[in-house]
């Protein structure tokens, strides 16, 4: 009898163990594992589209309040990237800067980009390809855009995250993992829009699932040299 109830109690054990073994394992499953961020570019849709036409149509009647209100994403910003006299630089801003214009301005602020698009731009059609601009220093024939329009492209690659770097080295820490965050999301997830011939931007769509601008790309159709490197 006493052979027996030890059977019991040592059969008892086991399953006990075995159940404790399988209730740890199960938690491990039922554990929701931390979501990994997938950098992935959403497929053009009509609200991209009708975005894209609502910001020509904002910059050709020259509404920077209207650009600011709805396409600026007051949580993630948009970064402005700009070159004077050669030198390659960004500033971080969450508005446009209504600049007047004066000669003492050395640099032309993006409002000023912005004044000068044609009320005729809202009439043209979104061409889903690239155009690229060719400064040319030795042959004015092959300067400028090579072609017109207004463009929707994939081409997104940018300098945001070189000068962050190199921003780091000069101070640690200036920009931290969230801001290399961002600059990956606009090299991986944006759409590029060229308007010629002065408008690039960039445009993300964020957690609301709407469709902001993120970049302003005054780098590309600016063709200033360092001053050695005219000699």
């Amino acid at each position: 009898m006493s052979r027996f109830i030890k059977n019991i109690v040592l059969g008892t054990s086991i399953i006990l163990v075995i159940a404790g073994c399988s209730v740890k394992d199960f938690d491990k499953i039922v554990q929701p594992k931390k979501k990994e961020f997938v950098y992935e570019r959403p497929v053009v849709s009509d609200e991209l589209l009708k975005t894209v036409h609502e910001i020509v149509k904002a910059m050709s009647q020259n509404n920077l309040q209207l650009l600011n209100s709805k396409f600026i994403n007051q949580n993630f910003g948009l970064y402005n990237l700009y070159k004077i006299d050669g030198f390659e630089n960004f500033t971080f801003q969450k508005m446009f800067f209504n600049v007047v214009e004066e000669e003492t301005i050395k640099l032309e602020e993006f409002s000023h980009f912005v004044s000068r698009v044609p009320k005729k731009a809202i009439n043209l059609p979104i061409i889903e390809t690239d155009s690229t601009f060719n400064c040319s220093p030795y042959n004015d024939a092959y300067y400028g855009w090579t072609n017109h329009g207004l463009f929707l492209s994939t081409n997104t690659s940018t300098k945001l995250k070189k000068f962050m770097e190199e921003k780091n080295m000069l101070k640690k820490d200036s920009f931290k993992k969230e801001d290399f965050h961002k600059a990956k999301m606009i090299e991986l997830m944006s759409y590029k829009v060229i308007l010629t011939p002065e408008i690039v931007f960039h445009l993300n769509k964020l957690n609301d699932g709407k469709w902001y601008i993120t970049l302003i790309d005054r780098i590309t159709t600016n063709c200033s040299v360092k001053k050695d490197s005219k000699k």
